[in-house]
This record gives structure tokens, sequence and C-alpha cells, in this order.
């Protein structure tokens, strides 16, 4: 009778070993994929974020070269428009450009030419408004 009590005794202590182990075995488990699934929302929040940052980055250049291929179309249509003598138009858009960015290329003796262009224009047409008048005399700043 004893014999077969420690025997039960032994089998309640393996069932509760095994039991224990079990337990311990699913705990390790789920630590690990919990751990795991930690894991790669993490990896999947820094990958995200670099990708955003990419696409800030490249979106940043886009609108830069954008708005380079912008201020050059317009720095152009001013110099046709000086050459062919719309010269208020022209400043116009040299002063839109200087908004956009003022250290733009060649944009400074642009915009003198301009000026001393637009000053002559007020003098010719200030000559010419004498000569019609007949006022041949009239003391000449020019």
């Amino acid at each position: 009778m004893k014999l077969r009590a420690q025997v039960d005794d032994d089998e309640k202590i393996d069932i509760t070993q095994a039991t224990r182990r079990n337990t311990r075995n699913w705990a390790m488990r789920i630590t690990l994929l919990v751990a795991l699934f930690g894991l790669m929302a993490w990896g999947v929040m820094s990958y995200s974020s670099w990708i955003r940052q990419q696409m800030a980055l490249a979106r940043k250049s886009v609108e830069n070269q954008v708005l380079t291929m912008e201020l050059a179309v317009k720095f152009r249509d001013a110099q046709d428009l000086l050459q062919v003598g719309r010269l208020a138009e022209a400043k116009a858009l040299f002063e839109e450009i200087a908004t956009k960015d003022p250290k733009y290329p060649d944009l400074a003796p642009a915009l003198e030419q301009t000026d001393k262009m637009l000053a002559l224009e007020v003098q010719y047409d200030e000559a010419l408004r004498m000569i019609n008048l007949g006022d041949m005399t009239a003391p000449s700043s020019f």
C-alpha cells in the first residue's frame, strides 16, 4: 500500500511538473509571439517614417524644380517684352521674379536696364509732347 501511495504521489508530482512545463512553454511562446509582433510593428513604423521622409524630400525637390522652371520662363518672357518695347510689363515680371527669388541670376542687371529704359521712354515721351505742342524753346533736361 505504501508503494502504491508513493507511486500516486510521484504521479501527482509528475503531472504537476508537466503542467508547469506546459504552462512555461506556452508563456514563452506567447511572449515570443508578442515580441515578434512588437518588432514587426516597430519595423513597419520605422520604414513608413523613412518613406514619408523620402516622399517629403522628393516633393520638395519637385517643387524647387517647378519654381526654377517657372522663374526661368518668366525671366525669358520679361526679356522678350523688353525687346518689343513693353517695358512696364517686363518690369512687372522682373519684380514678380524678385519677390519669389531675390537672388535670381541676372535679375539685378535686368531690373537696372528696365529702369533705365523706362526713364528714357519718359524723356522721349516728354520730348515728343513738346514737339507736338510746338514748344521748341522749353529748357531741356535731357
